[in-house]
């Protein structure tokens, strides 16, 4: 996959006593068709990923099919009326790995960890409707735990050696 970028994100964690375990990252997007055309115009896919391992297989990603999306949800011809899409999710919380939905393909495997540390591939693709890829914006997020920062240890220490100081001068 051509990446735009890559990220830095965290493992999950528990946003309170109360709620879900979640990643600490969402997958947003926005779409705007401009100079009039529609999503019947192009073939529009957000590619995801469930697999921590680098380099995932374009193959093994999930698919969002916007246009079957705007099909499904809106009726047949829909996609004719629409010109933008917009949406945010977070990879744990199922919509992406809902297989019942007519417009996603989950990915393997089918279940996302927000423990897992590893790579994410997402990309957005547009196809002409003949085929062929019009255009692409990826990116690749890394999820890694985050140490404790050694300025905080250097820190630490430091007081400590001050403590022993004092100490030993009263």
């Amino acid at each position: 996959m051509g990446l735009g970028g890559t990220f830095e994100a965290q493992v999950g964690t528990t946003l309170s006593p109360t709620s879900l375990l979640g990643a600490t990252w969402n997958v947003s997007y926005f779409i705007d068709i401009a100079g009039g055309g529609t999503f019947a115009d192009y073939s529009i896919s957000l590619l995801y990923d469930f697999d921590p391992a680098s380099a995932t297989e374009e193959s093994a990603l999930g698919i969002l099919d916007f246009d079957e999306a705007i099909e499904s949800l809106g009726g047949v011809g829909a996609s004719a009326f629409v010109s933008e899409a917009e949406g945010s999710e977070n990879l744990l919380f199922g919509f992406f790995a809902d297989g019942g939905l007519p417009f996603i393909t989950v990915p393997t495997p089918g279940a996302f960890d927000p423990f897992a540390v590893g790579e994410y591939g997402l990309a957005l693709t547009v196809d002409a409707l003949g085929g062929g890829e019009l255009g692409r914006s990826a990116i690749l997020v890394n999820v890694n735990p985050v140490p404790e920062p050694g300025t905080l240890v250097l820190l630490g220490t430091g007081l400590l050696g001050l403590v022993a100081y004092r100490r030993r001068a009263a």
